[in-house]
């Protein structure tokens, strides 16, 4: 059987701790800057009569949390509860975000959500936060 011996410098291992040990708050700020983008985009695209309406202020991205089943860091950017539409009625605002998206029999359809999520865009804003963590951190621990 053959045998295969690694030494590797003490100050590398130090800094692949470091970065084991800031990886959390790191993922969590990278993904907040994604979020933060597809956020932008959602309002961005958004047809004007949606963006007029009290249905923007249901638009919400959450906080940075953990799947208990697999650990996962996610964040999510959707519109959630009711809100006043103009005749003064409670109305769920991911039915009305879903009608403009997909349509219905008697309402055309205004994909603006779907439009959004320009992957692209969003991962790059997201490595380029990475980047920059990675250079504070690395500077940090200099």
């Amino acid at each position: 059987m053959a045998n295969f011996d690694v030494a590797i410098p003490y100050e590398i291992m130090k800094e692949f701790d470091d970065l084991y040990r800031e990886s959390p708050e790191m993922y969590s700020e990278v993904l907040k800057a994604g979020g933060q983008t597809a956020y932008d985009l959602v309002v961005g695209n958004a047809p004007p009569s949606l963006r007029s309406s009290n249905i923007m202020h249901n638009l919400k991205m959450t906080k940075v949390y953990r799947t208990p089943s697999d650990e996962a860091i996610n964040i999510k950017v959707g519109f959630y509860g009711y809100f006043v539409n103009h005749l003064g009625k409670s109305t769920p605002a991911p039915l009305v975000a879903n009608l403009f998206e997909y349509g219905s029999s008697n309402i055309q359809k205004q994909p603006f959500f779907r439009k959004s999520m320009r992957s692209r865009l969003i991962i790059s804003q997201m490595m380029s936060k990475e980047l920059e963590l990675l250079k504070q951190i690395i500077k940090s621990n200099n």
